[in-house]
């Protein structure tokens, strides 16, 4: 099976489908499996491709266009897709680990969940800063709130950066979301589906509370092997 890192692992680099055949086929060859995202000990370009691997996948349910499609490696934003009738820029973040690095009460809120992510970004950093640790599980929906502000706190950055000019503009910009929090939110579909309205709900409110004149076309998430969609307009999961 071929290595996740020969799939786009240069800038400038790009690779074109010529059908949607083509395409899944080319992903089936490919180690894009989180046991092989979570070996790379969560290198930002492995999850980046990781998370692309899933939009591409699902982007012909999402919006209509022509193949063959083009994948171009272009840093700011992360990768560009050109087909006929789409010219979209996707930038990825792996959210969690800088929401934990840069916000203290994340921090602090999390340590009742501990014991429900033995391992990972969120288990290693409560280590290394020392924060307490309790068993004491989360009550009601206080892991949605908690996932909602982690995601809150991501978009906040990239918008920042978009306006200052950061990222190159496309006819759809787009920002996609990596969740590696761990947080079994989807174990039942009626708390997944509260998960998607609160999260919607918190992702335009952080929006207006930023003064920027620009904004995301589409913000996704991407957990545990779902893609929500059009979390800043009419959500959904695929």
């Amino acid at each position: 099976m071929a290595r996740t890192s020969d799939f786009l692992e240069a800038q400038g680099q790009s690779i074109t489908f010529e059908d949607e055949v083509e395409m899944k086929a080319y992903f089936e060859q490919k180690d894009f499996c989180e046991l092989a995202r979570e070996q790379a000990k969560l290198k930002n370009d492995h999850g980046e491709r990781y998370s692309l691997r899933f939009y591409l996948l699902k982007l012909p349910t999402m919006v209509r266009f022509q193949f063959p499609l083009t994948v171009m490696f272009a840093e700011t934003p992360d990768f560009a897709l050109t087909a006929v009738g789409l010219d979209v820029g996707i930038e990825v973040t792996q959210s969690t680990e800088e929401s934990l690095a840069k916000d203290k009460s994340i921090l602090e809120r999390s340590k009742g969940i501990y014991d429900l992510i033995e391992f990972g970004p969120l288990g290693h950093a409560l280590k290394e800063k020392g924060v307490p640790l309790s068993s004491e599980p989360f009550y009601g929906d206080q892991d949605i709130e908690l996932l909602t502000d982690v995601c809150k706190a991501a978009l906040v950055r990239k918008l920042e950066r978009l306006n200052a000019g950061h990222y190159s503009l496309h006819r759809s910009n787009q920002l996609l979301l990596l969740d590696t929090y761990g947080l079994p939110i989807q174990d039942a579909d009626d708390k997944r589906e509260r998960f998607l309205r609160m999260l919607s709900a918190g992702l335009m409110e952080a929006c207006s509370q930023v003064r920027s004149a620009r904004r995301f076309d589409n913000v996704l998430l991407l957990k545990n092997g779902y893609l929500y969609i059009d979390l800043l307009g009419r959500p959904r999961v695929l």
